[in-house]
């Protein structure tokens, strides 16, 4: 392999850790916990971390949220709590603290981080604790 393709490859792999690190957000593998909802959405059912993934429906794509354990498939945990889309999320959010829903870009993930401690997933619902 040349110097200039090798060179090529490297500004490409250097991009996409860049996105990646945005997007994956488990430290553990050498990626960065830069989204505010990390470590906040837990599962109800078996009480493991949330993560955050994206989909593609055509051409719209969205984030939703899914259990650790569920997305490994671990034989000792068996859960099956739903996965959730992250506007979802959001908008419970809002609801809760009183705030207007304005999409999440508007979103106020300082004010978030002061309030919210954390999010449980349920199968039919989700309980923001907030600080006291």
């Amino acid at each position: 392999i040349d110097r200039e393709t090798w060179n090529a490859a490297q500004a490409k792999i250097k991009v996409r850790e860049g996105h990646r690190s945005y997007e994956c957000g488990d430290s553990s593998k050498g990626y960065r916990n830069v989204h505010f909802l990390y470590g906040k959405v837990i599962c109800g059912n078996c009480g493991s971390r949330y993560r955050r993934r994206m989909k593609v429906k055509g051409k719209k794509r969205y984030h939703i949220w899914s259990c650790k354990d569920r997305m490994k498939g671990k034989a000792k945990s068996d859960c099956r709590n739903r996965n959730i889309r992250e506007d979802d999320i959001l908008r419970a959010v809002c609801e809760k603290l009183g705030w207007e829903w304005k999409g999440a870009e508007a979103f106020d993930q300082v004010e978030f981080k002061k309030r919210v401690d954390r999010i449980v997933v349920y199968d039919d619902h989700l309980e923001i604790e907030v600080t006291a």
